[in-house]
């Protein structure tokens, strides 16, 4: 082979290898999210930590992942969702019972990214400046899972994220 041919060849073997990596896909097919779908009540069923470092490093699934749910009285958690007169995202109202609050925030207004295919829900406190913004991972029928990541404040890289499963009451 020459030496034109043993670099096109390496040159496709290189960009072909290449793509850009993705933690957190988008939803392979999303499901049309309506608000009216989250009007009510849900309760936290399931609360899974990841470690995305062990993530990235390929560590074993148990260092990869923890499941929360029974260290803390999760199962206490509630959220309850309204709709405004003109049937859009409203009001919302935590419950924490004894688990932990981990939206820091006990009511305000919540809205969806996307009111045709969401993907992701906010959540504000507009008296206090709060906000949580929870990513839309799985929609079954009267279930949700949600994701939320935290972010090293240095340098804004994301260190974990925990995804929480609710059931609709």
């Amino acid at each position: 082979m020459n030496l034109n041919k043993i670099i096109f060849l390496f040159s496709v073997i290189l960009l072909t290898s290449c793509q850009k990596e993705d933690d957190f896909p988008e939803l392979e097919n999303p499901i049309p999210l309506k608000p009216n779908l989250l009007k009510g009540t849900w309760t936290t069923t399931r609360v899974i930590q990841f470690d995305k470092e062990a993530i990235d490093n390929g560590f074993p699934t148990e260092i990869q992942r923890r499941e929360l749910t029974s260290l803390f009285p999760f199962v206490e958690f509630k959220i309850q969702f309204e709709l405004d007169s003109s049937g859009k995202p409203g009001a919302f109202t935590v419950t924490p019972g004894n688990a932990p609050n981990f939206l820091t925030l006990s009511s305000g207004i919540w809205a969806l990214d996307d009111y045709v295919f969401a993907t992701s829900i906010s959540l504000t406190d507009p008296a206090n400046v709060n906000a949580s913004s929870f990513r839309i991972k799985r929609l079954e029928s009267n279930k949700i899972s949600l994701q939320i990541v935290r972010n090293d404040l240095s340098d804004n890289t994301e260190y974990s994220y925990y995804e929480y499963e609710f059931t609709k009451d």
